[in-house]
């Protein structure tokens, strides 16, 4: 038998430690964990003890999103410069910098493969779309037939298929092979 929540009296915290407004927060997918994020640093949070167990400082931009890998051991983190940060939280290292595209633009949308072995970067103007080797740490395709009104993209649970959304009626679908040769 399971146990009902009861939704009427919810128990919250304030988790007190950032200096400006937090603009992103985003949860682990396998631990008690949450980060939030303000201009450039992001805090790492244990939601039992309620304590902030590491702040990771070294952006140069205003961070715009958060994302940990599916296995929960690394965090993305974009801001508004042309680099996306990819870090290993637990130990509050700096594993990756890596710049998306070839312009001074940053990322609208970064997704892990289901794998963690890929980061998908959509440019901030929409109009290049990068798959990112992350173990090999180079580019394994560039595609840059975008028009710049892609507003999403998702991802198939075994990362085989990359689904883009446009603002037009047209819809584009791309589909990753990553057997091929």
């Amino acid at each position: 038998m399971t146990q009902k929540q009861d939704f009427a009296s919810p128990q919250y915290f304030v988790f007190k430690g950032h200096n400006n407004p937090v603009s992103i927060i985003a949860s682990s997918p396998c631990e008690p964990i949450i980060v939030s994020g303000e201009r450039d640093r992001v805090r790492v949070w244990n939601l039992f003890s309620k304590n902030c167990i590491q702040t990771l400082t070294e952006h140069h931009a205003d961070i715009v999103d958060l994302r940990f890998s599916p296995h929960g051991k690394l965090l993305i983190i974009e801001d508004t410069s042309p680099q996306v940060c990819i870090w290993d939280w637990k130990s509050a290292r700096l594993v990756k910098r890596m710049k998306i595209t070839k312009r001074k633009i940053g990322a609208k949308t970064v997704l892990f493969s289901p794998d963690s072995s890929l980061l998908i970067c959509l440019s901030e103007d929409a109009r290049e779309m990068v798959i990112w080797d992350i173990k090999k740490d180079e580019a394994a395709h560039m595609i840059k037939t975008f028009r710049s009104d892609i507003t999403c993209m998702t991802l198939s649970h075994d990362g085989r298929f990359l689904a883009v959304n446009s603002k037009l009626i047209e819809r584009r679908r791309f589909i990753l092979n990553r057997n091929a040769t």
